[in-house]
């Protein structure tokens, strides 16, 4: 499959992707996640589908997605938000909300507001096997670009 090349930072896919990562209520409109890092994105695709992969090397990447885009490093840089970040983008679609009944370990966050913070329980709470978390309408958004990284 040979990728779409995007090289200007105006391309609608780019300023898409972007509001993706800045705006909780498009991307939960879009049901899409923008995904950073080459190790994350790698073992997310053994499991997710991966609509759009972006890259910003000469090779293209052997991951299966459904559309493989080939972008500079200041697109990259642009639709991440990171000043230095890796060769990889992935949009991935939101996952959907699970049935939560009959868990028996379950994290519940409840205004939960740095970012950070919220990345650090759920990876805690994936790494001792609790099976659910759930949100209260005034903890943050647990698909914030902050939130995710960490």
């Amino acid at each position: 499959m040979l990728p779409n090349k995007i090289k200007s930072l105006q391309h609608p896919i780019v300023k898409d992707l972007v509001k993706v990562r800045k705006n909780k209520q498009f991307r939960y409109e879009k049901k899409s996640l923008v995904i950073t890092g080459n190790k994350t994105i790698k073992e997310i695709s053994l499991k997710n589908k991966i609509k759009i992969l972006l890259f910003a090397s000469d090779e293209i990447p052997d991951i299966s997605c459904e559309k493989k885009i080939q972008v500079t490093n200041e697109i990259i840089k642009k639709i991440s938000g990171i000043q230095s970040p890796e060769d990889l983008l992935a949009v991935v679609d939101l996952p959907k909300e699970q049935d939560l009944f009959k868990k028996k370990y379950l994290l519940i966050l409840d205004r939960l507001s740095d970012p950070g913070n919220l990345g650090t329980l759920l990876r805690t709470a994936l790494a001792f096997g609790w099976e659910g978390v759930i949100f209260t309408p005034e903890t943050t958004d647990p698909f914030n670009d902050k939130s995710f990284r960490s």
